[in-house]
């Protein structure tokens, strides 16, 4: 693989193996070259496959990535966690070592809405 152009994957679509083997699962999506996991948040995706991942703290997560051979700078955030949870959020975000927090496909809503009103008011 190319050093300089790193292959990453989001760990959405690989929830069922991740979730059961965590460290495994890593190892195997490095040995097919994957450089980087984008994490979709445990604590915003609870609902939806990502439970059991919320047990571990940041710090733990990125030790098991680390360890596993892939790196990790970003995640996605569903917009109510960061709501309701943002220093949380920011405090795991920062024990992960990540650099980038992205809001998921709830910003589109936001920004529809704000360019219906934008345009209803012009």
């Amino acid at each position: 693989m190319d050093s300089e152009r790193p292959i990453g994957f989001q760990s959405w679509t690989i929830r069922e193996d991740l979730t059961k083997d965590f460290p495994g699962t890593l190892k195997m999506m490095a040995g097919l070259g994957y450089s980087d996991i984008e994490m979709c948040s445990p604590f915003g995706y609870v609902s939806i496959g990502f439970e059991p991942l919320n047990k571990m703290k940041g710090s733990e997560m990125k030790k098991i990535i680390e360890d596993s051979g892939p790196g990790c700078v970003s995640s996605h955030f569903v917009m109510s966690e960061l709501h309701d949870h943002l220093e949380d959020r920011i405090e795991w975000a920062q024990e992960m070592g990540l650099t980038q927090m992205i809001l998921s496909t709830e910003c589109r809503i936001i920004l529809l809405l704000t360019s219906k009103e934008y345009y209803q008011h012009t």
